[in-house]
């Protein structure tokens, strides 16, 4: 397990019991997000303010910067194709834009998208479709992994999404963590969304994940919280 800290990156070997640091050569220690390549998981990402990706491929023992191609300055998210694992997504400059890794993040290029507002959420489904969100825009903006043109999905209900979930056995059911409509819910690859907040008593959510049956779906709010939904 790894979480990503403003004083770099903390390693638990046993289930979260205890934490250790693992932040050899890693320069820049204020971090904003984490990616774990899915099929490889000692391959790592992270995004820094400052410093922009740095990777390990040893489990978080050493660190590499990684931004060849990347603006001067910092990162804000990271995404992994999880069916493609040397392709990687991240936000970065300012204004914020996505680039594009073919290498594993060897080397970066500009993907074509620099939204209104600053990016909040980058994924990659099954399928390699790449979507973002980001504040200002109430929808997502999404690119097939072979594409070179983005398009809009349906409304988020007026509300930026601050995280966005693809289900790994269904590319077409993702969920959206939004900052004013709670968790929405699309089967249809964002072509429209119902809201799924039952029992959420707090509607700007910043973090969504599954449970690895699928069979439980978290949410992280804003206030603190963490809420789970069952599914029958």
């Amino acid at each position: 397990m790894y979480v990503a800290t403003d004083f770099g990156v903390y390693r638990s070997l046993d289930g979260g019991q205890t934490w250790a640091t693992a932040n050899t050569h890693l320069f820049d220690r204020e971090l904003t997000s984490i990616a774990i390549d899915p099929v490889t998981p000692s391959t790592l990402y992270v995004t820094t303010v400052s410093r922009g990706v740095y990777k390990s491929t040893d489990g978080g023992d050493t660190w590499a910067h990684s931004s060849t191609g990347l603006p001067s300055g910092g990162a804000s998210h990271i995404a992994v194709d999880p069916t493609a694992q040397s392709n990687v997504y991240v936000s970065a400059g300012n204004p914020t834009e996505v680039f594009q890794s073919s290498d594993g993040g060897a080397t970066w290029s500009a993907a074509g998208l620099t939204p209104y507002g600053p990016i909040e959420a980058i994924t990659v489904d099954t399928n390699g479709t790449v979507y973002v969100g980001a504040q200002y825009e109430y929808f997502l903006v999404k690119r097939a992994r072979t594409g070179s043109s983005w398009s809009i999905t349906a409304s988020t209900n007026d509300a930026d999404v601050h995280a966005i979930l693809a289900d790994p056995t269904n590319p077409s059911k993702l969920y959206v963590g939004t900052g004013s409509s709670g968790v929405l819910v699309s089967t249809n690859a964002g072509s429209s969304w119902t809201p799924l907040n039952s029992g959420l008593t707090e509607l700007d959510i910043l973090r969504l994940q599954l449970s690895p049956t699928g069979n439980t779906l978290y949410a992280g709010g804003a206030g603190g919280g963490v809420f789970d939904y069952e599914f029958s």
